[in-house]
């Protein structure tokens, strides 16, 4: 653009006090009244006309400036519909309408001959924290400090042992910890090399995956192997897996559902008066619960709606999924204490589609309340909407530490309220252990004829034809064995003690232990001040970048402003491992302090 018109442009943008943005916005706006009223769809095209429209706009003062002017819509229609067409358009609404919507098939084909092939519109609004640029860093870093390790040892001259076998065992060390990690290289390699090499060894703090410092129980172990193990007459052991290898029903295998269906029954929340058969149409099993959410999702929300999430931060899957369906995110205030009526009232609108209960939650580490349950119950019965659906992700439940008690608040919520539909997401992964198989199921309570979305529920499990059976009987084994079947949690205590003390050791840095899950969820507000790094992203890519160790930034959990004040750390690494995140952590904070 020239600069005579690009000064022109700017100073009407500037006298209009308005953006490049806000422009982009009405034109949009205008299009989709285009699309609304030819009642031909644009599509995933809308965004680069609305481009496109906007840069003529920016390249003509005159036609920026009527535009902006105008008040009338049928103006700002004929000045688009001119752009589209080289004959004059009649200024009657329609004929511009449809003028502007020819113009737009026309210039399709030039839209497609782009050899780079873009993901649709809804994925490119999904961001996904746990997984994105700072577990990228980390991976980036692991792949080069390995290369380097292999490249040290197999410059040995002496060398007699494989460098991939030597590599393979100082991997499983990480089981142990830091420490025998470090004691394992010193018999390789040069020790004062290795203290140096080792201070760079990344770390994954950000990633809820707990194996091989959560491990399956005895209890647990011995029941999938009489599951799954047979003896022949020759005394041969055999993996029993046929009945493993056909497509299960959508409702799962056999033995899965009538052990949900008893365990909700003794809960008090399915009806014991409900026939069996009545009663799976309300089950759905799943490729662990992250796939159970994602499918309520699909059946209930739709763009423009909201969706509602106790606790200013939640797990990043809710995120992903609200910005996926194009609906709203809305966060009533918790973390495990007090809890209003009007905060949840603020919250509700009619839209309002879901409310999200995740105890213990994942980010924050609290457990809910019944008082929780009591004020959303209340909340609910005051705004009068039928139209909202309880879901609860227990997907840690049964994971509390020391004498922390967990309520049934899916339970106590059916008692309360026993005509207000709820949904409930489970998962065999973190609570056993179990986390690759992927077990996972959901199940609505409440009256069943408020219920219709239920077929179309049916219809998303069948799609993806059954889960996975052996998450299925993983299920299946953990429901018989009950608390049993349940990760340590006693040496979990003691790793998250550990980092807990190393952590308050950082300047600026607040943490309280977590009441349940695998989580803390730092205070960072006083370390961003004292070191000028202003947002969370920024401080989980510098820790990633300069102390080799991977987050999760607060942001990731939601847009609520203070979960940008916050970091979140796994607590299962081993105390060595934990010591020496805290070293770092306070050394980074220490040197970056202004």
């Amino acid at each position: 653009m020239d600069v005579p018109v690009l000064s022109s442009v700017i100073e009407v943008l500037h006298t209009r006090g308005i953006s490049e943005e806000d422009l982009s916005r009405q034109v949009k706006a205008l299009l989709s009244f285009v699309e609304i009223r030819t009642n031909q769809p644009i599509g995933r095209y809308l965004d680069t006309v609305t481009a496109i429209v906007v840069q003529k706009l920016l390249q003509d003062v005159d036609s920026l400036e009527g535009f902006l002017n105008s008040t009338s819509v049928d103006v700002q229609l004929g000045i688009v519909a001119n752009f589209f067409n080289e004959v004059a358009v009649s200024e009657k609404m329609n004929d511009m309408v449809v003028a502007i919507r020819a113009g737009v098939e026309r210039i399709i084909p030039g839209l497609v001959s782009s050899p780079v092939i873009t993901a649709t519109r809804d994925s490119r609004r999904v961001e996904y924290a746990v997984r994105g640029p700072i577990e990228q860093e980390i991976d980036k870093q692991e792949k080069a400090w390995y290369a380097e390790l292999r490249e040290k040892l197999e410059s040995r001259g002496d060398a007699v042992e494989n460098s991939d076998d030597i590599i393979a065992k100082f991997f499983a060390l990480r089981e142990e910890g830091f420490d025998a990690q470090k004691e394992f290289l010193v018999g390789y390699l040069i020790p004062s090399f290795v203290d140096g090499f080792m201070e760079r060894m990344p770390i994954r703090v950000n990633i809820g995956n707990s194996f091989p410092y959560t491990r399956l129980s005895p209890a647990f172990i011995e029941a999938l192997e009489a599951r799954l193990l047979t003896n022949d007459d020759s005394g041969r052991v055999h993996l029993s897996l046929d009945p493993l290898m056909p497509y299960s029903s959508s409702r799962g295998l056999p033995e899965l559902a009538p052990l949900v269906h008893a365990k909700l029954i003794e809960r008090g929340i399915a009806p014991s008066d409900e026939s069996f058969e009545e009663w799976i149409e309300r089950f759905v099993p799943s490729n662990g619960s992250s796939e159970a959410i994602a499918m309520a999702f699909d059946v209930l929300v739709e763009e423009h709606d909201d969706v509602v999430m106790t606790g200013r931060a939640n797990y990043s899957l809710y995120s992903a999924q609200i910005q996926r369906r194009g609906a709203n995110e809305r966060t009533v205030p918790y973390e495990g204490g007090e809890i209003t009526v009007e905060s949840v009232l603020k919250a509700l609108t009619p839209r309002t589609r879901l409310l999200i209960i995740n105890s213990p939650n994942n980010p924050g580490g609290y457990i809910g309340k019944k008082k929780l349950i009591e004020v959303v119950a209340e909340a609910l019965k005051i705004n009068g909407s039928k139209q909202v659906t309880v879901l609860f992700d227990e997907a840690y439940g049964g994971m509390t530490f020391g004498d922390k008690v967990e309520d049934d608040l899916p339970s106590y919520m059916v008692a309360l309220c026993p005509d207000q539909v709820i949904a409930i997401s489970d998962s065999v992964s973190k609570k056993t252990g179990a986390l690759g198989v992927r077990g996972g199921n959901i199940y609505f309570a409440g009256p069943k004829n408020n219920m219709s979305f239920l077929k179309e529920l049916g219809i998303a499990r069948a799609i993806g034809l059954c889960p996975n059976t052996f998450g299925q009987v993983f299920q299946a084994e953990a429901l018989k064995l009950g608390e049993a079947a349940l990760v340590d949690m006693s040496a979990l205590q003691d790793r998250m003690d550990v980092l807990i003390d190393k952590l308050r050791q950082v300047p600026g840095v607040k943490v309280e232990p977590a009441e349940g899950g695998l989580y803390v969820f730092l205070d960072v507000k006083g370390l961003k001040g004292l070191t000028g790094v202003d947002t969370s992203a920024k401080l989980a890519m510098r820790l990633a970048e300069e102390s080799h160790f991977s987050i999760v930034n607060g942001s990731g959990f939601g847009g609520h402003p203070d979960n940008d004040n916050r970091i979140r750390f796994v607590v299962f690494l081993p105390e060595s491992t934990n010591k020496e995140l805290g070293r770092r952590f306070k050394e980074w904070a220490e040197r970056n302090m202004k």
